[in-house]
């Protein structure tokens, strides 16, 4: 019970770290800008996020199957990553 307390303490400690480093922005933002200015900047944030996960989603679908076809071809797949990323 002892072990299973301490990796529990160690998830939940790690998962409030993520969060607080995630979220330490709109913090400092809604702090010392206000609410208005917090909107404006969740706003455009989220924006930005929708557009990275698309080009997230078509990136990805693209490169599973190139990579796919070249797992057994290392040179030729690590520059096909190396390019890519």
């Amino acid at each position: 019970v002892v072990e299973l307390a301490k990796f529990g303490m160690n998830n939940l400690g790690g998962k409030i770290l993520n969060f607080l480093s995630r979220r330490m922005d709109n913090l400092i933002i809604g702090y010392f800008l206000g609410p208005k200015e917090l909107g404006y900047y969740t706003v455009a944030y989220t924006l930005f996020e929708r557009i990275l996960q698309s080009l997230q989603g078509v990136t990805l679908s693209v490169t599973f199957p190139v990579f796919s076809r070249l797992q057994k071809q290392p040179r030729k797949l690590t520059r096909w990553f190396l390019s890519i990323t």
